[in-house]
């Protein structure tokens, strides 16, 4: 179960770069 937690961690994240990415909203250029 650990392991799970620490991989949705890990990931959590890339979705929100590929989220910014996808989107390429000027207004969200905050890191």
């Amino acid at each position: 179960f650990i392991y799970i937690a620490l991989g949705i961690l890990w990931a959590l994240p890339f979705k929100y770069v590929f989220r910014g990415v996808g989107q390429n909203d000027p207004d969200q250029d905050n890191p």
